[in-house]
């Protein structure tokens, strides 16, 4: 029952963002509409509602369906965005890891490149350029 809660997605996939999740939610509504208003062209087909109002039902019913369709396709694309900035911090994260073993000249060069790495290298630069205090040590006390 992990399709209930919002945000858990298929496993081994990141959740949704908040905004992804709101576009997949509101995407779910309009095709909930789009359900009712099909019942009521098939009551319209039935004879059960005015023919006249069929042709109205037919333009809502398509209206509704394509905003589905493009809410759905935005969703998605801001889903792999978010996919992708996650990846790419963790990718940085990584290579900071692997470059801090470096020296700063090494470091400065890569930096100027630019790119993952260049960022990955100036964070490096500049965690040594001002180290943290960690807080279990007696000198982050005072």
């Amino acid at each position: 029952m992990g399709w209930l809660r919002p945000g858990t997605g298929r496993p081994g996939r990141a959740p949704l963002s908040e905004g992804a999740r709101s576009l997949r939610t509101v995407t779910w509504v309009v095709l909930l509409l789009g359900l009712v208003v099909l019942g009521t062209i098939w009551m319209a087909v039935r004879g059960m509602l005015p023919r006249e109002s069929l042709g109205s039902l037919l333009t809502i019913f398509f209206a509704l369906m394509t905003g589905a369709a493009l809410l759905g396709a935005k969703c998605r694309r801001q889903a792999v965005a978010d996919r992708e900035r996650e990846s790419r911090s963790a990718m940085i994260i990584l290579i900071a890891a692997q470059l801090g073993r470096q020296d700063d000249g090494t470091l400065s060069r890569i930096a100027g490149k630019g790119g993952p790495a260049g960022e990955a290298a100036a964070m490096v630069l500049a965690a040594r350029r001002e180290p943290r205090k960690s807080v279990g040590t007696p000198a982050a006390w005072t």
